[in-house]
């Protein structure tokens, strides 16, 4: 089960649509819904306009949503064009520790801690 929070459309500002309908649930938005369904549920994780457990998902190169309040949950692929040095000033710039570990351990470790 998770908690997934429906963003609205972020063009339409508060005049655009209130409420969501999507797999036969209602999203008020910005109220949590309890959902149950594990495929809606990993959808809704590659969704930048849903929050899930409070993790929002942004796409490469793109901005939260501006109705998104938590952790950010980026693409592997934007840590892959990083060297290794670069990852590690950014594990440390948020406090994780990775020494030791390898270029795919510390993208690993930086997409799985959240921001």
């Amino acid at each position: 089960m998770a908690k997934l929070i429906w963003l609205g459309e972020p063009e339409g500002g508060e005049d655009g649509p209130r409420k969501n309908t999507w797999n036969g649930h209602t999203f008020i938005r910005g109220e949590e819904v309890e959902v149950t369904d594990e495929h809606m549920i990993a959808k809704a994780r590659k969704n930048p306009f849903y929050s899930v457990d409070g993790e929002v998902y942004v796409p490469d190169g793109g901005q939260p949503h501006p109705n998104a309040a938590g952790a950010v949950v980026r693409d592997k692929s934007e840590y892959s064009e990083y060297s290794v040095g670069e990852l590690r000033q950014i594990a440390a710039e948020r406090g994780i520790d990775v020494e030791g570990q390898k270029k795919a351990e510390i993208i690993e470790t930086l997409m799985n801690t959240p921001a």
